[in-house]
Formats: C-alpha cells, sequence, structure tokens
C-alpha cells in the first residue's frame, strides 16, 4: 500500500509538470504573436495614409500648381488687356492732337501792282500757313469804303491744306476816281480776314493808290 501511493504521488506530480509546461509554451506563442501584430500594425500605420488625407494632399499639389504659373486662360486675357490698354492709349493720343487748336496765320497780303485807275482789274493775293486741314475757311477782303458802301468786298469759302494756301482774288477799280461818288484820288487800305467756324483766326491789311485818268496815263500807273 505504501508502494501504490508513492507510486501515484509521483505520477501526479508527473502530469503537473507536462500541464505546466504546456501553458508556458502556449502564453510564450501568443505572446510572440501579439508582438508581429503590433509590429505589423505600426508599418501599416506608417505607410498607410487615410483617403481624406491623400485627397488633401492632392489638392494642395494642385492648388500648389495652379499659383505656381497661371492658367492659359488668364495669360491670354492679361495679354488681351494689355492689348487694348495700348490701343487706348493710342487712341487717346490721336485724340490730343486732333484737339490741338488749328493754327492759320497770313503770310503775305499783296496786289498785283501799287496804283490803279478808274475800272482797272486789280488783283490780290492771300497766302496762309496752316497747320492743319480746315474745310470751311472763309476769306473775306474789303476796302475803298469812302462812305458806308465798299466798293470792293469779295468773300470765298475754301478747304485749307496743311502748310502754304495761295488765295487770289480779282477786283475791278470804281469806274471813276477822281471825286465821282466820293472817291478821290490817293491811298485806300485793302483788308484781309480769315475766319474758320465764325472766328476771326487772322487779319492782315495792304495799300494800293487810285488816280485820275489824266493821272494814270502820265504816270503809267507807277
Amino acid at each position: 500500500m505504501a508502494v501504490c501511493g508513492k507510486m501515484n504521488f509521483l505520477m501526479l506530480l508527473f502530469l503537473l509538470a507536462i500541464a505546466l509546461t504546456g501553458c508556458t509554451q502556449q502564453g510564450a506563442g501568443n505572446g510572440v504573436a501579439s508582438s508581429e501584430d503590433e509590429l505589423t500594425n505600426i508599418n501599416e500605420t506608417g505607410n498607410a495614409q487615410p483617403i481624406e488625407e491623400q485627397t488633401d494632399a492632392a489638392s494642395g499639389n494642385q492648388n500648389t500648381s495652379d499659383s505656381g504659373s497661371p492658367p492659359a486662360s488668364q495669360s491670354n486675357a492679361s495679354e488681351q488687356e494689355g492689348a487694348l490698354g495700348l490701343n487706348t492709349t493710342n487712341e487717346e493720343q490721336a485724340n490730343e492732337t486732333s484737339r490741338e487748336p488749328l493754327l492759320i496765320s497770313i503770310v503775305s497780303f499783296s496786289s498785283d501792282k501799287p496804283t490803279y485807275g478808274s475800272s482797272e482789274q486789280m488783283v490780290f493775293s492771300v497766302v496762309l500757313n496752316s497747320s492743319g486741314p480746315a474745310e470751311n475757311a472763309v476769306i473775306n477782303i474789303f476796302g475803298i469804303k469812302p462812305y458806308r458802301y465798299a466798293y470792293i468786298n469779295d468773300t470765298k469759302l475754301v478747304a485749307l491744306e496743311s502748310g502754304i494756301n495761295i488765295i487770289n482774288f480779282t477786283e475791278t477799280a470804281p469806274y471813276c476816281t477822281a471825286g465821282c461818288g466820293g472817291v478821290y484820288p490817293g491811298p485806300y487800305e485793302i483788308h484781309a480776314n480769315i475766319f474758320v467756324g465764325d472766328v476771326l483766326v487772322a487779319n492782315a491789311t495792304t495799300t494800293i493808290t487810285l488816280v485820275s485818268e489824266s493821272n494814270a496815263k502820265a504816270s503809267d500807273f507807277i
């Protein structure tokens, strides 16, 4: 009996030892598996990113690209605006040039000779210098006005060109230069007035001498 009890006690100890060894190995295996799972999770977390973060990153790259170089449509619009600005500037300069005041001056106003007898033909020349073209310029000459009536009073409507313009007037001296109608022999002023748009822009005066028939023949109108 003592021997059987001792044998049973040893058998229990052996089974207990086997059971403890199995538990230890299982725990170690579970620990290794847990560590491997944690490493796998860490690696996956470090390499993978959520879909929202990837979308934001892609949007950031696109925004950076957009801000770095503007689209072709914006560039073309800027060039068109620049061209329009240049055209506007040129048009403004042209308008300013066209708005510059027209300058007209009388270079000379003269007659074909200094002395005339009664009913003699007289030719007067007005030489103008214009800074630009003028469509409706009015040139008026008048003179020999002993009373209210002027024996010479002539007007021409002309289109002036830029530069020198010559306008001629052909007139006739009074039929009597010996005191008839108040016209006596002697010097008389002839005036020339230039109007543009009803505005007097230039004037000049020349002098002629009227002689009687006898004096005209004697002096030969010299």
